[in-house]
């Protein structure tokens, strides 16, 4: 069975708030959002928003930019490109992160 993504070109907004459990240990004194829970929000939101479900498809490429401090509002927004689906990860301006979705193989 092949799988496409679709036309898929919307955001998805999240916030990771300050008493997570992941962020217990992640540098209590400064802490940032762990990338392996930003990946999870950007998945989340390209589930969500399509008929696609996590076996349908596979991160080919992230770039994490800057970080994100627990409480701030980040908007991924998704553009399906020729390759598949482009995302970028945006907070107070800056992108944040970067990268590709692709259909599982």
């Amino acid at each position: 069975m092949e799988v496409t993504l679709g036309h898929l070109s919307s955001a998805h907004l999240f916030v990771i708030q300050a008493d997570h459990p992941a962020l217990a240990d992640h540098f209590p004194d400064n802490p940032i959002v762990p990338g392996a829970l930003i990946l999870d929000e950007i998945l989340t939101g390209a589930i969500q928003q399509s008929s696609l479900s996590l076996v349908d498809i596979r991160v080919a490429e992230v770039k994490f930019r800057s970080p994100l401090k627990p409480g701030q509002t980040a908007e991924t927004r998704y553009h399906m490109g020729p390759n598949g689906l482009r995302f970028e990860v945006h907070s107070d301006g800056s992108v944040i992160a970067s990268g590709l979705i692709k259909a599982a193989s």
